[in-house]
């Protein structure tokens, strides 16, 4: 998957969560972390883009988690 591809991606992710079930939210965080592991790959010139999406998907995985915690 491309840069681009995950960040597009990655913005329907962002948009769509808090409104997801949670089975959905569940999946979502899957697959953030699938994309974690792939732009931590990422090399060359896209380096500077994907170390930006890796901690904008750490922040969305992240506040994702906290909503599934509350009650």
């Amino acid at each position: 998957m491309t840069l681009a591809t995950m960040n597009e991606r990655f913005r329907v992710i962002e948009d769509l969560w808090k409104v997801g079930s949670a089975q959905e939210q569940e999946e979502y965080l899957s697959e953030l972390t699938d994309m974690r592991l792939e732009l931590a790959k990422v090399s060359g010139p896209d380096t500077d883009g994907a170390l930006w999406l890796k901690r904008t998907v750490d922040r969305l995985s992240r506040n994702i988690a906290v909503a599934q915690a509350r009650p």
